[in-house]
């Protein structure tokens, strides 16, 4: 935390999108900081309900479609993550797994009874501390994710930084 704070006073960022993944990520991460129980949430362009367990697929946005190896519908219940089952977890213990890179997460067709490919996202024990740094809102997570950012922060990249975009250098620095 301390070099990338160090490095970020007068250095150039570089950013890499990770897609839905850093998106589960941020957004897992703001619903624990906020504390509000809701029955379901958007995680990323994904909407999750919370009223069943395991938790189900309530919408998919269709440009989170093709980052799945196989389609994610509605209705799909996620049953893992990073190896975990959520069948017995409540919203804040499959929250606090989703937070952190390094973990897969698996999606089923209660319908069906036919598995998704495990797709590689998120895990955590407990909730990583995040800060405004400049105009970004940064989780401390390794590597660091963007949760939120100010108008003007894209300002001096080729693209616009966005939610789930995790921070991979400083001056050419890996953090």
């Amino acid at each position: 935390r301390r070099q990338v704070l160090e490095g970020l006073k007068s250095g150039i960022v570089g950013l890499k999108n990770v897609g839905v993944r850093g998106q589960f990520r941020a957004a897992a991460a703001l619903l624990l900081a906020e504390g509000v129980h809701a029955q379901s949430d958007w995680l990323g362009p994904v909407k999750i309900g919370w009223r069943t367990r395991p938790p189900w697929v309530m919408h998919v946005k269709p440009e989170a479609r093709e980052q799945f190896r196989r389609p994610l519908n509605q209705g799909d219940q996620l049953v893992e993550v990073d190896g975990q089952a959520t069948e017995h977890l409540d919203r804040r213990g499959v929250l606090k797994l989703l937070v952190g890179p390094g973990t897969s997460l698996k999606f089923c067709s209660p319908l069906k009874d036919r598995s998704h490919a495990p797709i590689e996202a998120l895990s955590s024990s407990d909730e990583p501390p995040s800060e405004w740094v400049g105009k970004f809102r940064l989780l401390w997570s390794k590597p660091p994710t963007v949760l939120d950012t100010m108008d003007g922060a894209s300002d001096q990249f080729q693209r616009p930084a966005a939610v789930g975009d995790v921070l991979l250098a400083v001056d050419g620095v890996p953090v």
